[in-house]
């Protein structure tokens, strides 16, 4: 039987800013020997910011993935935690009361993020959603520290969606609302009649609205 899906993204949408750094630091608390390459990341991280977003994606998931390598979820659950708790003081109230929402009509929730998949799923577990997202392999249960096919990131965002629609056996018809706040989410954004647009500040959402101008955004200035 069909059922409605609301998408939303996770950094920027649900929370007010990027949850990355957040991430690297508290599993660098969990392996401080793995500081100084996690350092070298965050420098290539910082010159690719607003310049490369391909590039600044591939950097967070090599430093991430650096640092989770040879780690359970069990192992990580500490360092999980407290991102958990950072992440979830946040939250963007229209987005969050939305989704509830949603659940609350029998909609089903999807939260798409190029993110690690593993972390937002620990950081929402409470919540009514499933999570489609950047993975990690497992090995005996261990992180290799390598990814499970591409970030899930700009226009792979929608074959990641593709592939979880049919496994439902659902369409984009049967997705009747996005949220996002960034360019990067245009790809999967306009698959949807119904979009909505967070965005951090009035010139942000001035961008934002030469890409989407039938979009409704909610500025968080």
């Amino acid at each position: 039987m069909s059922q409605n899906v609301v998408i939303f993204d996770f950094d920027g949408t649900l929370i007010r800013r990027d949850s990355t750094l957040w991430l690297i630091k508290e599993l660098v608390r969990r392996n401080p020997w793995k500081l100084p390459a996690a350092f070298c990341y965050l420098v290539g991280m910082y010159f690719a910011r607003g310049k490369d977003p391909a590039q600044l994606q591939k950097l967070k998931c090599r430093c991430i993935g650096s640092l989770v390598k040879g780690k359970s979820l069990e192992a990580l659950k500490q360092p999980l935690d407290r991102f958990r708790a950072k992440v979830l003081n946040q939250k963007v109230t229209q987005s969050f009361e939305r989704l509830l929402q949603a659940h609350s009509d029998g909609q089903r929730v999807l939260v798409v993020t190029a993110s690690a998949a593993f972390a937002i799923a620990h950081t929402l577990q409470d919540h009514p959603v499933t999570i489609v997202g950047t993975s990690y392999q497992l090995d005996n249960n261990r992180f290799t520290g390598e990814l499970i096919g591409e970030p899930c990131f700009h226009e792979a965002k929608v074959v990641f969606v593709d592939k979880w629609l049919a496994k439902l056996n659902l369409s984009w018809a049967d997705v009747v609302e996005s949220w996002g706040d960034s360019s990067t989410d245009w790809s999967l954004m306009q698959k949807c009649c119904k979009r909505y647009w967070v965005s951090s500040s009035q010139r942000k959402a001035a961008e934002l609205r030469s890409i989407d101008p039938e979009g409704i955004f909610y500025t968080l200035e």
